[in-house]
């Protein structure tokens, strides 16, 4: 079931980062500026952070099951949409569509987690969502690159729709919301060991509200991702191919490669420090691959363009390898939430992330335009300013992490 799970999780990854690898295509495909394209990548984000409350109440009220195999078609609903799409509106409202299918995934697989697993092997059945999620992260960064130069964009994408909608089905096929015996469980959140709350009274969505962001914690936490994900969807999931482009004079093909050792250095990073984010050291490990991000960063901001190949690929591998400190968080979270209304409330904090992407990939595309991305090439310039803008954000996010502390 965990495996069915990641894989659709592979998808949702897969369709986040696939922007950036189809610049090339999409400008040529609908004349787009930076800005446009900005907001067509951010459409996944709109759509994806706007439903999580409504992914969250639809996880408590009818299950994992139901709603991921309902998500992963919607998704490959959008997919084939976006494959056809003749203008640039309907793309925008495709990518709509798969950030709504999309939405529905992270937020079941979070209950389920809180349902089948201990809090002490939280940690790392969150790091291997990660790993998953990644995997196809680097899928589509590379190999998504190399597709869409042989057979075209559109057809690779049909490609990845057929996927998506054999995984709706296998979905609903394997995953079951709870163990058959719940009377062993030794988390008692929100109510007496081995008993699960399963009544939904009505409560107004202040108080829901109120409830949820009570916590520090919770609050330091949304402020972190808000920024540290933002930031990363700005670098991987838009600009990362472009800038190899435009500073390196990379083909797409090499800049896709480049641009796919960043997922594989979260892969490299969730694995090798899954089991950490379940000891006392996960807060200390997050804040120093939170800095050490930040560092990385800086170094693009202030030599973009006096970097060799081999000193490229350590540091695209080490960015990936700090981005991998999420877990910690979501074990945090769902020790802390209340157990009645887990869902609900998980789906809350998990659109504060999207929105951050879906401010910091208009943004960025608006500083390029500034710069005359419309007359081909991208100044070095910007790509500092860009990389600095990202910086400051991490600093922040760096901070506000350091004062995340389970309750």
């Amino acid at each position: 079931m965990l495996s069915v799970v990641a894989s659709i999780g592979f998808v949702v990854f897969f369709h986040r980062v696939s922007s950036s690898v189809l610049v090339p295509d999409l400008i040529a495909t609908f004349d787009v500026s930076g800005t446009r394209l900005g907001v067509l990548a951010s459409a996944y984000f709109y759509s994806y952070a706007l439903m999580q409350p409504v992914v969250g109440i639809l996880a408590d009220r009818w299950k994992p099951r139901a709603v991921i195999a309902l998500s992963a078609t919607l998704m490959g609903v959008g997919s084939l949409l976006f494959a056809i799409a003749p203008s640039f509106s309907f793309a925008l409202v495709a990518r709509v569509v798969v950030g709504l299918g999309a939405a529905g995934v992270f937020v079941p697989f979070v209950w389920l987690t809180s349902r089948w697993f201990e809090p002490g092997q939280r940690g790392f059945v969150f790091a291997l969502w990660v790993v998953a999620g990644n995997t196809g992260a680097v899928v589509a960064a590379g190999p998504l690159g190399l597709l869409a130069s042989t057979i075209g964009w559109r057809e690779a994408l049909l490609v990845l729709t057929a996927l998506t909608l054999v995984l709706a089905i296998i979905g609903w096929l394997v995953i079951r919301n709870e163990p058959a015996k719940n009377t062993q469980r030794s988390d008692p959140i929100g109510g007496e060991p081995g008993r699960i709350c399963t009544t939904h009274k009505r409560v107004s969505w202040l108080r829901v509200i109120r409830e949820t962001f009570s916590s520090r914690a919770i609050v330091c936490g949304v402020i972190t991702s808000f920024l540290s994900y933002g930031t990363l969807m700005a670098f991987q999931g838009l600009w990362g191919v472009p800038f190899f482009m435009d500073v390196y004079g990379y083909t797409r093909t090499s800049a896709s490669a480049l641009l796919m050792l960043l997922p594989i250095g979260v892969v490299i990073g969730g694995l090798s420090l899954a089991r950490f984010f379940d000891s006392t050291f996960g807060r200390m490990i997050y804040v120093v691959l939170s800095t050490a991000c930040t560092v990385i960063y800086l170094v693009f901001a202030f030599i973009p363009n006096r970097l060799n190949l081999s000193s490229l690929v350590v540091l695209v591998l080490l960015l990936g390898a700090t981005r991998a400190g999420g877990p910690y968080l979501f074990r945090v979270y769902s020790n802390i939430l209340p157990r009645h209304r887990f869902g609900t409330a998980m789906g809350l904090i998990n659109a504060m992330p999207f929105f951050g992407g879906m401010l910091f990939q208009p943004l960025t595309g608006y500083l390029f335009d500034r710069f005359g991305m419309n007359v081909g090439i991208r100044p070095v310039l910007a790509y500092r300013v860009f990389f600095l803008i990202l910086a400051i954000a991490l600093i922040v996010a760096t901070i506000c992490g350091s004062r995340v502390r389970e309750q």
